[in-house]
């Protein structure tokens, strides 16, 4: 069929698209305004119709910042040491054979002296 031809009802239209010319017929409007042939014309997406929704962006039942203010008396460090030596075969001085070293304040309550 000839380019320019005569179709009763019908006009001769610029694709958009492609620039092809073709009757009113064979077109249709996008959503964006543009006039394409119908078999390249494009639906719009679902995704431009999605409403966000608005976060609550606030606390609930807020309450003030607690002061640090603690209830226990505050703890000096102490200021002597006792160390404590005890082995299975020596209760004297350190030896090479080994034992078990505890270090603790003096003001503890294993402390011999204190009893």
């Amino acid at each position: 069929m000839a380019r320019n031809y005569y179709k009763k009802g019908q006009f001769n239209r610029i694709d958009d698209r492609s620039g092809f010319k073709k009757k009113s017929g064979q077109t249709s409007e996008e959503w964006t305004g543009m006039i394409v042939a119908t078999e390249s014309w494009e639906p719009r997406n679902a995704q431009d119709f999605v409403r966000g929704i608005p976060d609550k962006m606030w606390v609930e039942k807020p309450r003030p910042e607690g002061t640090d203010d603690y209830s226990l008396a505050p703890v000096a460090p102490p200021t002597s040491w006792l160390i404590y030596f005890q082995s299975q075969t020596n209760t004297g001085p350190i030896t090479a054979n080994g034992g078990l070293i505890i270090v603790v304040p003096a003001s503890n309550p294993l402390d011999p002296s204190a009893g």
